[in-house]
């Protein structure tokens, strides 16, 4: 940043109707101007670059006014005061976003984004976008949300229900892509939540949210139908075999190894002599 070097916030106004049609900022006004008149097949902003086109075919070119000049970093308020003042006054500005440098205000058309989604279909990331994305995530492990994002978020999904088309596309396009995951990738997510234990108030609101509620039987149905015909793992019937292997428990005196009828603490019939009858 050049905390010590002036910006300027400069206007594109249309010499024919004296309308402002741009808002910008440079810290070189100059060589900005050239920029938007030399390079302006290169421009990302298409709005502003038909506008100049029109203009140069009439020979025109438009003229620069500057709005507001400063040192320091209050650019980005700058800009976003004068964008904000001449919307409000009804000026057609070509600006893409609400300025400051950012993306905040600015909408993508529908066509754009089926476009954009086009484009990307059936397209696998590069390994340097991949690398770029693992970077990031290890980055952002351990990092937690601040108290109030966390309440903001779910002040907002609260109370939200998926509609039932919604879910229908979902499940459609999960059935048409038979989407699964990879043996290495199941291992990484086997590794990665190996050893995690819910906490004790995740336990209560579990078993709070659980009690008193029963599965619909359109799900009892398709639980026993996916289990039938599939016979038990060799670690699941060792399992049963060594419950059902448990020796009993006295209900008397708490012991192992016979029931309450037989047990050692239990009191003799009257007329009954311990030891071997005398005959």
């Amino acid at each position: 940043m050049k905390k010590h070097t002036a910006w300027h916030v400069y206007a594109l106004v249309d010499p024919r109707t004296s309308g402002v049609r741009y808002i910008g900022f440079s810290y070189n006004v100059t060589k900005r101007f050239h920029e938007h008149i030399n390079d302006n097949k290169r421009d990302k902003n298409p709005h502003k670059q038909r506008w100049i086109a029109h203009l140069l075919l009439e020979g025109f070119l438009p003229i620069c006014w500057i709005l507001e000049t400063g040192i320091g970093s209050h650019w980005e308020e700058a800009e976003q005061f004068w964008i904000k003042h001449y919307r409000q006054l009804g000026a057609p500005l070509t600006n893409l976003t609400a300025g400051g440098d950012a993306l905040y205000g600015y909408q993508l058309t529908a066509q754009a984004r089926a476009n954009m989604s086009k484009a990307k279909k059936g397209k696998p990331l590069s390994p340097k976008a991949l690398a770029a994305v693992r970077l990031f995530h290890a980055a952002q492990k351990g990092i937690k949300r601040l108290p109030d994002v966390g309440q903001k978020v779910s002040a907002k999904r609260k109370g939200h229900l998926v509609s039932e088309a919604t879910r229908a596309k979902i499940r459609q396009s999960l059935k048409a892509s038979a989407y699964t995951h990879s043996a290495e990738t199941r291992a990484r997510i086997a590794e990665a939540q190996r050893g995690r234990h819910h906490s004790a108030l995740a336990k209560q609101r579990m078993s709070a949210s659980k009690t008193g509620t029963k599965p619909a039987p359109q799900t009892i149905a398709a639980s026993v139908a996916s289990r039938q015909g599939k016979p038990l793992s060799l670690s699941h019937r060792q399992a049963i075999q060594e419950h059902v292997r448990h020796p009993q428990r006295c209900g008397k005196c708490g012991n192992y190894g016979h029931k309450r009828r037989t047990c050692p603490e239990r009191p003799l019939p009257e007329n009954t002599t311990e030891g071997p009858i005398s005959l």
